[in-house]
């Protein structure tokens, strides 16, 4: 029997759906980002055939500008709302299929592995040599491990105020889990937390700049199982992960933090920004909210937009369609029978769509 549409979309069904079912979607922040799609969509979708368009025009080819793309995570979750977004708009099948090829094929170049979505191993750290190498991580303690978890918390906790719920992929990656049973022991499993663009003047011109840039923590792990996720900040794990830490290296812009007086710093330096962040990002009116949101969305691809040529900020067009517009009920929970939410994330139009190929 022959397909009717590519396996990729099973499969992006399953880990999605799976992956959401942890989740509710009354706690979503500032708003549920999938009742504010339905107000701009077809735009969104404008946007993003003209930028794959003109990624195509231009002859360039995606294994060249890996390194320049998005994140990983940005790359996977963006690609759920654009499907979602094709749905709403009910995108013309050729101009779905051109765009979600483009996405399949970037985050297939970035993902090491054969399982394409709950997988959050990339090929930038495919060679664990290197990364040890690079990183050194030293002995951990408890005291060490306790510090670690803090600044973990922190920067997501940042992340969300700067990104919001739907957006903060950008912010906050993970890969992993990478087998370094050869170099420290059986068992033995690195993950790297990647916490990037911190600092993000462009979208915060009037805030005080927050302290640092990127922070990525190197985690070596004993004694636990750690199992991806379609979010690929979020990660299942079978253990305790602050008793079960064997070595780490923290590298805060490019300078190794290890001590338990240093790891203190940084982490009272994060909690501060977050805590005064928060403060501001709740102080945000509705209309505030959905604007900002836009420029939020916008950012996130801001590595792939430029690359193009295009703007990363909204449209007056965007900004003007949301104005004075009360979010759509679209999804009330994600513990609905798979079917309806497949119909509901446009994964069954996705089928209709490459069906009709």
């Amino acid at each position: 029997m022959t397909q009717e549409y590519p396996d990729w979309i099973d499969e992006y069904g399953e880990a999605f759906y799976s992956s959401f079912q942890m989740h509710d979607v009354r706690v979503h922040m500032p708003f549920n980002g999938w009742d504010f799609y339905p107000l701009f969509a077809n735009l969104w979708v404008r946007k993003m055939y003209e930028t794959v368009k003109l990624f195509r025009e231009k002859g360039l080819r995606v294994g060249d500008v890996i390194e320049r793309l998005p994140n990983h995570g940005s790359m996977k979750f963006k690609f759920s709302e654009i499907i979602m977004c094709l749905g709403l708009a009910h995108t013309p099948p050729e101009r779905a299929r051109f765009i979600c090829d483009f996405f399949v094929e970037a985050i297939r170049a970035q993902t090491a592995g054969e399982a394409l979505w709950a997988n959050n191993k990339i090929h930038a750290f495919e060679d664990v040599g290197k990364v040890i190498a690079y990183s050194r991580p030293v002995p951990a303690d408890r005291a060490h491990a306790s510090e670690i978890g803090k600044i973990i918390t922190g920067c997501a906790t940042l992340g969300h105020g700067l990104y919001n719920d739907f957006c903060v992929d950008i912010s906050y990656d993970m890969y992993g889990p990478y087998d370094v049973s050869g170099v420290y022991g059986d068992g033995a499993l690195m993950l790297i937390r990647s916490f990037d663009d911190l600092n993000p003047t462009e979208l915060w011109p009037h805030h005080t700049p927050f302290p640092f840039k990127k922070i990525r923590v190197f985690g070596i792990y004993k004694n636990i199982i750690l199992r991806p996720t379609f979010v690929t900040c979020q990660m299942i794990s079978t253990g305790n992960m602050i008793d079960n830490l064997s070595h780490f290296q923290v590298i805060v812009d490019g300078r190794a933090v290890n001590s338990l007086d240093e790891l203190k710093v940084v982490r009272e330096a994060i909690l501060k920004s977050a805590s005064s962040l928060y403060v501001e990002y709740q102080g945000f009116s509705f209309e505030k909210h959905k604007e900002f949101w836009l420029s939020q969305l916008g950012y996130q691809l801001k590595n792939l937009f430029d690359i193009v040529g295009l703007d990363w900020h909204p449209s007056q067009e965007m900004v003007n369609r949301v104005k004075d517009k009360e979010l759509v009920p679209t999804v009330e929970t994600y513990d609905i029978p798979r079917e309806e939410f497949y119909e509901k994330f446009g994964i069954e139009y996705l089928k209709q769509v490459y069906r009709s190929a």
